[in-house]
């Protein structure tokens, strides 16, 4: 920043000289006007980016936008009161293939036990012959396939419209070149991640290097940080321009917000730290007198602020357990960021002789930061929220249902929820602190808009963490939000999931064909719930410019709590599928879990989805492998007492292969579309209208090395397959 440089030994301390004639090469008369055109130069290649999503960005405006939360339009609502029946054939269009009265098949208490023993005792010396049903799937057939004479009618009813596909440029090359650009550096960064970051920090170090030493120039280096400022907030907004203009979520661009905040610190503790360190060093020394002007000081308070936020963003201290350590990083950054722009602007522009050229630095940040808050609270609702216990998924889960929010959101899109109290019990001022003061957790929407409600999935951490304490209070825990929240049936009364299931959740109460109905899944097929109010904001991220109904195969891999995402994915493929708005023909889930027990709890909410529901366009193949890694237990049960898994769904006792089931995938695409045609060569002169392969895409929810297992399997695609199938999209959350 400019300011007083350091005076010479003959002169009195208020005396000044030139630091400039410590250069050895002429400096640039005007940094200012320089550094403006290296930010210009910054923002032409995202400029670029933004260019090269455009084909893709008009594909997706064609689909339903997502930007307020809302209750879903009545016509497409279901009523939690009307039987199953009613509600399938509102949301389906068909009738249900079982009775209402049919008989429920209740799953044994030691089903996860029979799960394990069924899913890993065979010998048959395959890789397959450790698949519980392993060659079973669930075949959702195309609409008048049959002799029904209703289908044939439901079928001229429902126009095909698919989306268009329009391919991402990985897709169009080979796929050692797309695994190359997804192969992971750091578990965190990718090469091309790697890349756009050295593409930046390039062009950073032009601007603070080209003539100028910023050793004895520090001056070129707080232009520098000045220039970075508003980029350095702006990727740190949830609602930020680049994010809305390139389809890419906030989240994917936070590693860039980290990469340029460290690089706005170097540049202030460059500048800072060059001024302080030659006063020091001036005979006789003037650090105590330059110090005391006072727009010196202010500079200081700037750097102070900087490097607090610096230090408090590392993740040895954000991402340590516990709630008070992320309280330090947020309010250090809240704190901080007032301190730093305050004190800039009072080091700035006082001194400058042109206070037009830094004062826009410093408005056009705050003014971000205003607007992103201003649609944050735009975006925020204020709903009642049912927390139902499952001890037995993830290790503890809480599902949180929301019905009254029923549409604003796309499939795979995450919102970020608060818990503000009570069901009748909060105040306005709980609200608005809750709002200001509360920490706003991001979770995966598991449901598809349009259905009953949202639905979201939250994974306890245990003890001492916010989840955990989410999970205390589902359980009836007292001393939660406001006596725990109203519990939503009386004390000691057992409700139909309890008698059902027995302990711990661990016994699923199953009809043929369906579990239960429409409001046994609300309220009594879950365990008894607490009724609190929410605040619930977003919608944010999820795949954005990829639409998965375009493409010919999706394979959607989840690992623990990331099958959230794969559920609501698969609600609304399958919904999209029935409404003939839906290429695929194949859809491959993986989820990988450490017991059993994982999916028996799941099966209440996988079960609905799996419903029959024709489609007029064509067959829909499906299968859901549940993989474990943990063996159950206890094995004393019977092998009389092994569940029936609905049909699609299947366990085994083993870590996937990844690659395998992407090559199997892409097969079955291929079956699919030749199976229609007997030779892909007669496409052209058959005239039947049948679709080209139009991709396969792979979605992606896990920790970082699932991300990498991905990339790795999809390097893994021979090029004739990849080039068949119209290539493989990889899109990770």
């Amino acid at each position: 920043m400019p300011s007083p440089p350091p005076p010479s030994a003959a002169a009195t301390p208020e005396a000044t000289f030139n630091p400039t004639s410590l250069t050895t090469t002429p400096p640039i008369q005007t940094p200012i006007t320089f550094l403006f055109h290296i930010t210009l130069v910054l923002l032409s290649l995202a400029a670029l980016y933004v260019l090269s999503t455009v084909p893709r960005a008009l594909a997706a405006l064609g689909q339903p936008q997502a930007v307020l939360l809302r209750a879903a339009p009545p016509a497409h609502r279901r009523a939690p009161s009307s039987s199953s029946s009613a509600s399938s054939r509102r949301r389906y269009g068909h009738a249900p293939t079982a009775s209402p009265s049919s008989p429920p098949t209740a799953y044994p208490r030691k089903a996860a036990e029979a799960l394990h023993r069924e899913a890993s005792g065979h010998s048959a010396g395959t890789d397959e012959s450790h698949t519980l049903h392993s060659h079973a799937q669930l075949v959702l057939p195309r609409a008048g396939s049959g002799s029904s004479r209703r289908a044939g009618r439901d079928r001229g009813k429902v126009k095909y419209s698919p989306p268009t596909r329009v391919p991402h440029w990985a897709t169009l090359v080979h796929p050692l070149l797309a695994a190359l650009l997804a192969w992971r550096v750091t578990p965190r960064l990718s090469v091309a991640q790697v890349g756009v970051l050295g593409a930046y920090a390039g062009v950073w170090a032009y601007g603070g290097l080209y003539r100028s030493n910023p050793l004895s120039d520090p001056l070129r280096t707080g232009y520098l940080a000045l220039s970075q400022i508003p980029i350095v907030v702006a990727l740190a907004c949830k609602n930020n321009v680049l994010g809305v203009l390139a389809g890419v979520g906030y989240e994917k661009l936070n590693y860039i917000h980290r990469f340029t905040g460290r690089l706005l610190v170097i540049a202030v503790n460059v500048h800072g730290l060059g001024y302080l360190y030659s006063h020091a060093l001036a005979s006789p020394p003037t650090l105590t007198s330059f110090l005391r002007i006072p727009h010196i000081a202010w500079g200081l308070v700037s750097l102070v602020a900087v490097d607090a936020m610096a230090l408090t963003s590392l993740s040895a201290v954000r991402n340590r357990r516990g709630r008070l350590w992320y309280s330090l990083f947020l309010g250090t950054h809240v704190v901080g960021f007032a301190l730093f722009l305050g004190g800039l602007a009072l080091h700035t522009i006082p001194p400058t002789p042109h206070p037009s050229l830094i004062t826009p630095y410093i408005l056009t940040p705050l003014l971000l930061y205003a607007l992103d808050h201003g649609l944050r609270l735009a975006r925020t609702r204020l709903a009642r929220a049912r927390l139902h216990a499952l001890p037995a998924l993830n290790g503890g889960t809480t599902r949180v249902a929301v019905p009254a929010l029923g549409a604003g959101w796309r499939a795979g899109q995450h919102v970020r929820l608060r818990v503000v109290g009570a069901g009748s019990g909060s105040s306005v001022w709980a609200v608005l602190g809750a709002w200001a003061m509360g920490r706003a957790r991001p979770f995966t929407v598991a449901s598809a808009p349009g259905g009953g409600g949202m639905e979201l999935l939250v994974k306890s951490g245990g003890r001492g963490l916010w989840t955990g304490w989410v999970f205390d209070v589902a359980r009836g825990d007292d001393g939660g939000v406001g006596g725990g929240g109203e519990k939503e049936k009386g004390e000691g009364e057992v409700s139909n999931w309890e008698r059902a299931v027995g302990e711990k959740g661990r016994v699923v109460g199953i009809s043929k064909g369906k579990v239960g109905t429409e409001s046994d899944l609300e309220s009594g097929g879950f365990p008894a719930s607490r009724k609190v109010r929410v605040l619930v904001e977003g919608p944010y991220g999820g795949p954005n410019h990829a639409l998965f109904a375009s493409y010919s195969g999706a394979l959607l891999v989840a690992g623990g709590s990331g099958i959230s995402y794969v559920l609501g994915i698969l609600d609304d493929l399958l919904l999209r599928h029935a409404e003939g708005r839906s290429r695929l023909r194949v859809i491959e889930v993986i989820w990988v879990v450490r017991d059993a027990s994982s999916l028996t709890s799941l099966l209440p909410t996988l079960a609905p989805l799996l419903r029959p529901r024709p489609s007029p366009h064509a067959a829909l193949h499906l299968r859901f492998t549940a993989h474990y890694t943990r063996a159950a237990l206890s094995s004393s049960s019977s092998s009389s007492s092994t569940p029936k898994l609905p049909l699609g769904v299947h366990m085994r006792s083993a870590r996937p292969d990844l690659l395998m089931s992407l090559e199997g995938t892409v097969d079955a695409v291929l079956s699919a579309h030749t199976y229609t045609h007997a030779r892909r060569s007669s496409l052209s002169s058959t005239g039947a209208g049948e679709e080209w392969p139009s991709g396969v895409v792979v979605g992606v929810c896990g920790p970082a090395e699932m991300g990498a297992e991905v990339a790795q399997a999809v390097s893994g695609v021979g090029w004739g397959r990849w080039r068949d199938v119209g290539g493989v999209e990889v899109v990770e959350e």
